[in-house]
């Protein structure tokens, strides 16, 4: 009777890869503190008179109060997605859009009765629940986009656990969009009007340089899953391809270290220590790994059997644990360390890397009698990745100002055109109006669709 069983071992790549691939780190939303003390209601009650605006003040406190609820049973309950404060902030945003736009093109008539304070408590940093807090409707929007974005992060990384890695590379791209849309405009416009905050007294998320990290680091967690994509179809994948998209994630991720480094280092030690320790290890797993497949690719095409085998010492080597924190190879995972239950997976790709080591060189020593370099040439490693995953656009929504004042005023609410013309009613504005200003700019130009 003919036996199929197959002689040696199975060189196929393990299931381990592939959860070391889509390994990513889920941040907490950041958290409304003293929530209940922000009531557009009570704080507009003179200036928001007309039954339109009146409307609006309560939907705007209704989903607020929605949102902060969403947040809190987000970070406390497992039962609780972040799906669910995603939605909350699509919801919410528009309606604070809309007082922002309100205020700003009728200043004389948005007149306080009730001081509004804003306080959060960043969701990258640590769980301290630090207080940052302003009177700035801007800082308010800021926060909820990052909310937004932090909390589609949360749902690609249920997508991924689910098995569902073409969804969640999606989900990832859009939350790389969104911090770009923080990095690349809505925080760049607020400090070019002069914010009187203090870069120290505003959580993380209030920074240019961290969100245009967050930005590279979403892409490259959006490409580890197309990655995982490739790993799941059945058959032999395809090695070349996967070698050049595991560099474009070690690139993206170095390029997220060096901007926090070299931009952000006084934010850098506020984020969670297992988060960088798990960005190192991508770093060092993609390397790796890009060498594994080129190695597998030029083993396959039957030519130089010596540099294959040389790749795979380099990536065998550089997948064992470093000696020192400036020596190459995967960094230390202590006993508390929450990414402890990445070891198993670790030593199950290590061996597997061995065995189809110790293949090859059986099969070269007795059949194709190539030379092993002892040195690898740059010039046979990937010049540069390849990142196939782009950031998914964000805007935020157009919406229309609501009057505010005298509810017998029948004039409607000023144009844009006008208001945007008479510079003289900008001229003491406070932050909130002027950047409302330039959000509206844009608008008009067409640069917001």
């Amino acid at each position: 009777m003919f036996d199929d069983t197959p002689i040696g071992p199975d060189l196929n790549h393990p299931d381990a890869m592939i959860r070391l691939v889509s390994a990513v780190h889920r941040f907490q939303c950041p958290e409304m503190l003293q929530a209940r003390k922000v009531n557009y209601q009570k704080s507009f009650s003179s200036a928001a008179v007309h039954s339109s605006t009146k409307e609006l003040m309560k939907k705007a406190d209704q989903y607020r109060t929605l949102l902060a609820e969403n947040i809190v049973n987000s970070r406390r309950s497992k039962t609780t997605p972040q799906k669910s404060v995603m939605q909350s902030t699509q919801q919410y945003l528009p309606y604070l859009q809309c007082i922002l736009l309100s205020c700003m093109m009728q200043s004389d008539q948005a007149k306080l009765n009730k001081k509004l304070t804003f306080e959060w408590a960043s969701g990258l940093e640590q769980a301290n629940k630090q207080s940052y807090h302003s009177e700035a409707l801007m800082y308010e929007l800021v926060m909820t986009i990052a909310c937004e974005g932090i909390a589609t992060a949360g749902n690609a990384c249920d997508d991924s656990l689910d098995g569902k890695f073409p969804i969640a590379s999606k989900g990832f791209a859009k939350a790389a969009g969104i911090f770009q849309c923080l990095a690349e405009d809505q925080l760049p416009k607020w400090i070019s009007n002069g914010t009187n905050v203090e870069a120290a007294n505003l959580p993380c998320e209030v920074s240019v340089p961290i969100c245009d990290a967050f930005r590279m680091f979403y892409l490259a967690v959006g490409q580890q899953m197309a990655i995982a994509t490739v790993l799941m179809k059945p058959g032999v994948p395809n090695y070349s391809l996967l070698a050049k998209l595991c560099k474009g994630v070690e690139e993206l991720m170095e390029s997220f270290i060096v901007t926090m480094r070299s931009k952000a280092s006084d934010k850098m030690g506020k984020l969670d220590e297992s988060f960088l320790t798990l960005v190192t290890m991508q770093m060092t797993l993609q390397y790796c790994l890009s060498m594994y497949f080129l190695a597998r690719s030029i083993w396959d095409k039957g030519e130089e059997y010596g540099l294959a085998i040389a790749m795979m010492h380099d990536a065998i080597q550089n997948m064992q644990t470093r000696q020192s924190v400036t020596s190459k190879g995967m960094p230390e995972i202590t006993k508390k360390s929450p990414l402890k239950a990445l070891e198993p997976d670790l030593i199950a790709c290590r061996v597997h890397l061995q065995q189809v080591l110790e293949a090859w060189e059986k099969d070269n020593s007795s059949v194709y009698f190539d030379k092993v370099p002892t040195k690898i040439s740059e010039t046979r490693k990937i010049a540069k990745g390849v990142v196939m995953v782009k950031a998914q656009e964000f805007n935020l929504e157009e919406v229309d100002p609501l009057p505010l004042g005298d509810p017998n005023d029948t004039s409607s609410p000023p144009s844009y055109e006008k208001a945007t013309s008479q510079t003289n009613v900008f001229a003491n504005m406070d932050e909130d109006e002027a950047l409302a200003r330039e959000l509206q700019e844009k608008l008009n130009r067409g640069e917001i669709d």
